[in-house]
């Protein structure tokens, strides 16, 4: 079995990872799909260069892979961490 500077590696969504950076894909994705429910939910309005609301209001978050690395983390044991923003701001 491979070993990262962190312990065992994963194969996890096509790719080769550590616990941790499991944890971290799982928690980014969870933050991308509640910044994709805002946009949708007019909360965020997503803007161009000039600063204007853009009329295509479209996240740009690819929701089905952000499902994908959620639902799998679950599989392994994974769950989103709540204070993930906290975290990442503070």
């Amino acid at each position: 079995m491979t070993k990262s500077r962190y312990g065992q590696l994963f194969r996890f969504c096509g790719h080769l990872v550590d616990a941790e950076e499991i944890q971290l894909m799982v928690d980014s994705a969870n933050y991308c799909l509640m910044v994709d429910s805002a946009i949708q939910y007019g909360l965020l309005a997503v803007t161009g260069e000039d600063g204007k609301p853009l009329k295509d209001q479209s996240s740009g978050v690819n929701v089905e892979r952000c499902l994908q690395v959620v639902e799998r983390g679950k599989q392994m044991g994974y769950v989103p961490n709540e204070d993930y923003l906290i975290q990442q701001t503070a």
